[in-house]
């Protein structure tokens, strides 16, 4: 077998039916109630795995607990020597500052990270009213990057048609889990937005947002349309 590292979790809760344990990686699946976990975490994990060459196996059972198991491969050289980690290739800020506009606060942070780690300097906003306040007091702010669903009656296309008034070179990158609802809001719009589907890699974030910069030969005003996809921060 190839050699790898096994990492098992198990619980002593209350299983899973069959039916549910094949939908668990699923994005935004969830038995929780309404408002309770967006349903992003298994997804994120097996993203996270397949681009490792990874495996994923959920054993479980009503009423006997679950256990997870993740296997990646342990690539190595010379006598068991770990391969160093190769540089990532996707494109870099240079300190840009882009305002995350997103209710979830682990997924906020998470972008928050990941920016910060793509070479951008990032503040974020739970709600539409505060990322205005935000963008009337941060006049350094250059992309706004918002969910499409918003609490507080504002929502992210709401946000950016008045963040557009008060700043019209203001860059505006879309989010949302939920695609053809999400197309629908922003076709009111116009013709032209950017949209990324959750969850997203890394690397689909990177390119955008360097994208809409102006910086992969791309319009650097006003939007475009198209909608990219990934799995897995």
């Amino acid at each position: 077998a190839e050699e790898g590292v096994l990492l098992a979790v198990s619980d002593t809760g209350s299983g899973m039916a069959p039916d549910v344990q094949e939908r668990i990686f699923e994005p935004f699946f969830t038995t929780k109630e309404v408002g309770q976990r967006s349903g992003l975490g298994l997804s994120m994990v097996f993203g996270f795995v397949a681009q490792s060459g990874g495996q994923v196996r959920v054993d479980s059972a009503v009423g006997h607990g679950t256990t997870i198991s993740i296997l990646l491969p342990r690539p190595t050289t010379g006598r068991g020597m770990a391969t160093p980690m190769a540089a990532d290739d996707e494109p870099h800020g240079k300190g840009e500052t882009v305002l995350i506009v997103e209710d979830a606060a682990d997924l906020r942070e998470l972008n928050f990270d990941v920016l910060e780690r793509l070479g951008y300097r990032p503040l974020g906003a739970g709600d539409g009213a505060s990322a205005l306040k935000m963008l009337d007091d941060t006049p350094e702010i250059e992309v706004l990057y918002t969910d499409v669903v918003l609490p507080g009656g504002m929502s992210g296309v709401d946000l950016a048609e008045e963040a557009r008034h008060r700043r019209p070179n203001l860059k505006t990158l879309f989010t949302s889990g939920y695609t053809d609802n999400a197309v629908n809001d922003l076709n009111r719009i116009g013709s032209d937005f950017d949209l990324i589907v959750k969850p997203c890699h890394k690397s689909v974030l990177a390119r955008k947002i360097h994208g809409i910069l102006g910086r992969d030969g791309l319009r650097p005003e006003g939007w475009c349309k198209s909608v990219a996809t990934g799995v897995g921060l």
